[in-house]
């Protein structure tokens, strides 16, 4: 019932009835836009239980929107008023502001059950790498302050609060970090000498999963991420695994060099397919511009370029960058993402993933 919170109460009730009637074994209640607050939607969800005929047969489905913020608190008071079904998204991703964070409905249920009455089948240590992954696919950063997946969630600076922390963790941690799936690295830190027994145990012990047949080639990635990195990270590990594989049939970025003369910028890429190098130069508004347009001029194909976006993957000092990019050619449009120490490779390497997804 698109809209609900905003329909006449004794018009739902009418419709629920009927299709209750009919056959329907769900009924949803949609806060569309938005706009309902709290206590309105509890009314509201009270109404129809006491007065739709049959609603003791169906579930009650709740699909809550975040213009005002309100997404998951609206979702919870459903369920606290006997919503049997929340309709989620990860990381909270919906049109405008986005849908009810699953995440952050699952763990308030989960760590306020006695609150709440109720559970979900929610495999919760699954929660982080699906939230990362999902911001990998989606080229969607997730804000370090946001609830639940974070990276500042289980982080204390406070002096009295790592002292608490420190005695108990959980006078200041309302949730176990490994029961929502964070990475935990058990001290074993990975770097450069590391073997590939530690390697294997260190994925492991962060619970991420890799095929045995395919661990020579991550630990290959691994080895060669250390040449440029003293220390490697859980984040740097996931997005090792994150990554695609591209077969001999694609391109691979094998050189790039840039110039900046009299400030103009002129990128060299040189890209390799199936054993043949192919070269060319462009200027462009700094060096990733001149990049995509040498990487133009290789396939003959013009990309629309929708979004980009550079980050570090972890806080470090000698942190991984990441680079985000959104393309479109013709009427297909993709995401793709590309690593290395050096911000230009990895914007390079998420366009030529991006022109090999696209099948150029």
């Amino acid at each position: 019932a698109e809209d609900a919170t905003r329909t006449d109460k004794e018009f739902l009730v009418r419709i629920f009835s009927a299709v209750i009637e009919a056959g329907a074994t769900v009924i949803n209640i949609p806060d569309t836009v938005g706009f309902s607050q709290p206590h309105e939607y509890f009314e509201l969800i009270e109404h129809i239980k006491e007065n739709t005929k049959g609603i003791e047969n169906v579930d009650i489905s709740l699909h809550c929107h975040d213009d005002l913020g309100l997404a998951v608190s609206n979702a919870l008071t459903g369920v606290f008023a006997g919503a049997t079904q929340v309709e989620c998204t990860i990381n909270g991703l919906g049109e405008r502001a986005g849908n009810s964070a699953l995440e952050e409905v699952v763990m308030a249920i989960d760590s306020r059950s006695d609150y709440y009455n109720a559970k979900t089948n929610i495999v919760t240590e699954e929660i982080y790498p699906t939230s990362k992954l999902v911001s990998s696919i989606s080229n969607v950063d997730i804000s370090p302050t946001k609830s639940i997946i974070g990276t500042n969630c289980f982080l204390h600076e406070s002096g009295i609060h790592q002292d608490g922390v420190i005695k108990n963790r959980a006078t200041y941690e309302i949730m176990d970090p490994s029961r929502i799936g964070i990475p935990q690295h058990d001290n074993l830190i990975l770097g450069k000498h590391s073997g590939r027994h530690a390697f294997k145990k260190f994925l492991e012990s962060n619970k991420i999963n890799v095929p045995g047949e395919n661990i020579n080639d991550y630990f290959k990635k691994f080895k060669k991420l250390t040449d440029t990195k003293k220390y490697v990270t859980v984040e740097d590990i996931i997005n090792i695994v994150n990554e695609i594989e591209v077969n001999n049939d694609n391109y691979h970025l094998k050189s790039y060099h840039a110039n900046n003369v009299d400030n103009k910028n002129v990128v060299t890429v040189t890209l390799t397919r199936n054993g043949q190098d192919y070269v060319e130069s462009a200027e462009g508004n700094g060096p990733v511009d001149a990049s995509y347009k040498a990487i133009n001029k290789i396939i003959n194909k013009t990309i629309t370029l929708l979004d980009f976006n550079v980050s570090a993957i972890s806080d470090k000092s000698d942190a991984k960058g990441e680079a985000k990019v959104k393309m479109k050619y013709d009427n297909k449009s993709i995401s793709t993402y590309g690593l290395s120490n050096d911000i230009i490779q990895a914007s390079i390497e998420a366009y030529v993933q991006g022109i090999n997804k696209l099948g150029l």
